[in-house]
């Protein structure tokens, strides 16, 4: 099965977790995501939601323990409500054990990588970190405070999440506008319980200036 096909896929597990949630912002393990399609095979699904997060439609977090994990973008909830591009999620909502079966055949990982995989990410998550991969951890970090801090008020979080996005966005580009990044990084600022995370950030961001 090819990325931008399972990519889909994963969306759409994704979305329907989300979908079960009192909100859709939350994270869940790739391994969950996956889980529920059929899919053991890490490798291909890494490749998979790196394009998902490529794309806009999901943002992703390394837990402290190397778990890799998801959230659904609000562009990413529209891409499927709209069906997709490749007809993969109208297959699957015809016809789910089908789209489960093919999964389960050729997104399948031998058991041994499957319980050695957490061991073996963690030094190749760790070591020799490059500007952007600080920053995305930083993000992914804060992203993580603002979807769990039970304290944010729903407005706000929502407020919040836009801006995050926007910031990710700003960050990503060749060209920033320093300005906006910094405005950005203000209205976050008033949640306090972001505050160590932009902290850090603003850190990394001073050596791009």
């Amino acid at each position: 099965m090819d990325s931008t096909t399972l990519a889909e896929l994963l969306l759409v597990s994704l979305y329907d977790l989300a979908e079960e949630q009192p909100h859709s912002y939350f994270f869940f393990q790739l391994d969950e995501i996956g889980t529920r399609l059929g899919a053991t095979d890490m490798g291909q699904m890494i490749k998979a939601v790196q394009i998902l997060e490529t794309r806009g439609f999901a943002m992703l977090s390394v837990g402290p323990w190397s778990a890799l994990s998801a959230m659904i973008s609000g562009d990413g909830i529209s891409f499927v409500e709209n069906g997709g591009e490749t007809g993969i999620i109208k297959a699957y909502r015809s016809n789910p054990r089908e789209i489960i079966d093919i999964v389960s055949r050729e997104v399948q990982a031998p058991s041994e990588s499957v319980q050695n995989f957490s061991q073996e990410a963690t030094p190749e998550k760790t070591q020799g970190l490059s500007l952007n991969e600080m920053i995305h951890t930083n993000l992914s970090r804060i992203g993580l405070v603002l979807v769990n801090d039970p304290s944010i008020e729903t407005s706000a979080r929502e407020d919040a999440i836009k801006d995050l996005e926007s910031l990710k966005i700003q960050l990503s580009r060749s060209s920033r506008n320093w300005r906006l990044i910094g405005m950005l990084l203000d209205a976050l600022a008033e949640i306090p319980s972001l505050l160590p995370g932009l902290k850090e950030l603003a850190l990394v961001l001073k050596k791009l200036e």
